[in-house]
């Protein structure tokens, strides 16, 4: 019995010790793989995130009407910030006539101080062809028609004609739409020749404008922000057809993720 008792053994402080170091060495790398991993996992679940609400956005400039509301913009989405730059291509601007930076047309019309006028193509002034009535509401309705040799242009304000004129043409016809002061318009084209129909629309910041083809060969260019150039003493800008747009998501000030595309004001 004493032998028995004498010959069993327990456990050292020694193997304790080498014990918990073998342990340790297993679970820190292990506890340290489990961490990486929820990092990794969070940042990819962030990553996904920003990337669909970078498409979002992405998509929403490209079909916005009017791609200068969208410059330098900073919103903010949750946990993230975005960012949204707006780029003209300067080689793919309208086109230019060589004494200036004006948009060549045959004629234009301009809106503005509650006046419709027309010009020619060397801007002399056609005359007032209507004044808007400011006790109505300052939405209108534009139709153009080119149809037999002529193109006849109207002007509807709350269902009453204001306007109603006929130009004598033949061939292609651009046609130059200044809108300053109006809140919305509806511009309207029918083509009903074998030319082209061609409108450039230049508007100020207010207002919307909503322009669409009825009928025949209609190419409208918008976009075009008031700048530099002559409108009764406002400018306009020689804009180009197509935009860079560059949608930058943030979270705590690190880019999770950046679009790049481009946009076209041609229809």
């Amino acid at each position: 019995m004493k032998n028995i008792l004498k010959n069993r053994k327990g456990i050292t402080l020694i193997e304790i010790i080498v014990t918990l170091a073998i342990v340790g060495i297993i679970v820190v790398p292990i506890s340290t793989l489990f961490i990486s991993t929820a990092r990794t996992n969070k940042f990819a679940e962030d990553k996904m995130e920003a990337t669909a609400l970078a498409q979002n956005y992405m998509e929403r400039v490209k079909a916005s009407t009017d791609v200068n509301v969208w410059d330098n913009i900073i919103n903010t989405e949750g946990k993230f910030k975005v960012e949204i730059d707006i780029n003209k291509y300067s080689k793919y601007n309208f086109p230019q006539e060589t004494s200036g930076d004006s948009i060549e047309y045959d004629y234009r019309i301009e809106v503005q101080n509650k006046d419709i006028k027309l010009y020619n193509s060397s801007e002399n002034d056609l005359g007032v062809l209507a004044t808007i009535n400011s006790s109505l509401d300052k939405d209108i309705e534009m139709k153009f028609t080119y149809e037999d040799n002529k193109v006849d242009f109207s002007v509807v304000q709350n269902d009453i004609s204001i306007i109603t004129e006929s130009v004598g043409w033949t061939g292609d016809i651009k046609i130059k739409i200044d809108i300053v002061d109006i809140l919305n318009v509806e511009i309207e084209g029918i083509n009903e020749s074998n030319d082209n129909m061609i409108f450039y629309i230049a508007k100020s910041n207010q207002g919307n404008i909503i322009y669409s083809t009825k009928e025949g060969k209609i190419r409208w260019y918008n976009n075009i922000a008031l700048g530099s150039g002559n409108v009764s003493g406002n400018n306009i800008s020689v804009d180009s057809r197509v935009y860079g747009v560059t949608v930058t998501v943030k979270k705590d000030g690190e880019i999770l993720e950046q679009l790049k595309g481009t946009k076209s004001v041609l229809r």
